[in-house]
């Protein structure tokens, strides 16, 4: 296995990206390849799944994956942790969940709710932050991840 660090990966995706696949096909094949390895590791009896979503590229591909496990016949539940997308990518992505019959509830906005479909999934995908990220959680966001720590679901990450 090769790990790369956050600058490392930024090049990689640039050199990507300059050589013709986009930063949208690379969101998009995250998530099937972050799909696929999900469903190989995944009860068979599960059928609830709550992908928590950051607003970057990691949330994208999680978008991504939300997307697919609804076409896969789950009941799926989408936690905008930070609110909607930002970045081109995830925006686009986002876009693709109208229609998909995933449920999306904006943390900041309830979290009561975020918390009550957490807590009844079966699977949980962890997409909030990525490479990129740098600094201290806190707040509500701290505190949506002590609470998903505290359930005994399996948790998976892109």
């Amino acid at each position: 296995m090769i790990v790369l660090t956050c600058e490392q990966m930024k090049y990689a995706e640039k050199s990507a990206n300059d050589n013709g696949l986009s930063y949208l096909e690379m969101m998009e094949n995250a998530g099937r390849g972050c799909y696929g390895k999900i469903r190989e590791n995944m009860s068979d009896s599960a059928r609830k799944v709550c992908i928590l979503c950051g607003k970057g590229n990691n949330g994208g591909d999680g978008l991504v994956v939300s997307r697919l496990f609804s076409l896969g016949g789950f009941d799926v539940s989408v936690v905008l942790a930070c609110g909607e997308p930002v970045g081109d990518s995830a925006v686009e992505v986002y876009k693709k969940l109208d229609g998909s019959g995933c449920k999306v509830i904006d943390f900041k906005k309830d979290g009561s709710e975020a918390f009550d479909e957490i807590e009844s999934s079966d699977v949980i995908v962890d997409a909030v932050f990525g490479t990129g990220f740098s600094g201290d959680v806190g707040g509500k966001i701290k505190e949506l991840f002590e609470y998903v720590n505290s359930l005994k679901t399996s948790v998976f990450s892109p």
